[in-house]
C-alpha cells in the first residue's frame, strides 16, 4: 500500500512508481514527464489526481478557460502539433502563479526534439522530472 503524503489514508497502488517517486511528485510538485504505455501513464495520473494540488485542468490544445489551475495535465504530449506546442509554452510562460505540469507520452520526446519535431524549450520545461514507466508486474508497497 502507498501512503498518501497528505493523510494517513493508504491506497492500493496499481501503477509502476516507487513510493519515493510518488512522494516527490506530490510534495515537491516538479513538472513531470511520464514516458510509457498509455494505460500505465493514465493509471498514474488517475491515482495522483487525488493528491495533486487543485484545482486541476487538462490541456485540450488550447489554454484552460477557468482560472489558472494549480496542476495541469497534458496527455499524449508528443501528439501536439507545432502550434499547440507553442500555445502551451506561451501559456506556461505567462505571468501568474507557478503550476505543476504532469505530461504523458508513449513516444520518447528527446528524439523528437533532436529532429526538430518538438520544441526544445517546451521539452525542457516539461521534463524537470522524467519517469519512464513500464507495464506493472507487481506493484510495490
Amino acid at each position: 500500500m502507498l501512503q498518501s503524503p497528505n493523510s494517513s489514508e493508504s491506497r492500493p497502488t496499481t501503477a509502476s512508481l516507487r513510493p519515493d517517486e510518488w512522494q516527490l511528485l506530490v510534495t515537491a510538485r516538479p513538472n513531470v514527464l511520464l514516458e510509457g504505455p498509455l494505460e500505465v501513464t493514465d493509471a498514474i495520473v488517475g491515482e495522483a489526481m487525488g493528491w495533486l494540488a487543485g484545482p486541476h485542468a487538462t490541456w485540450t490544445g488550447t489554454p484552460p478557460v477557468s482560472d489558472r489551475p494549480a496542476t495541469l495535465v497534458v496527455r499524449s504530449v508528443s501528439a501536439l502539433d507545432p502550434e499547440q506546442q507553442q500555445a502551451l509554452l506561451d501559456w506556461l510562460d505567462a505571468p501568474g502563479e507557478r503550476i505543476q505540469v504532469i505530461s504523458t507520452t508513449i513516444d520518447p520526446l528527446y528524439p523528437l526534439v533532436s529532429r526538430g519535431a518538438f520544441l526544445a524549450n517546451l521539452y525542457y520545461r516539461l521534463n524537470v522530472l522524467l519517469l519512464e514507466v513500464a507495464t506493472n508486474h507487481g506493484a510495490e508497497s
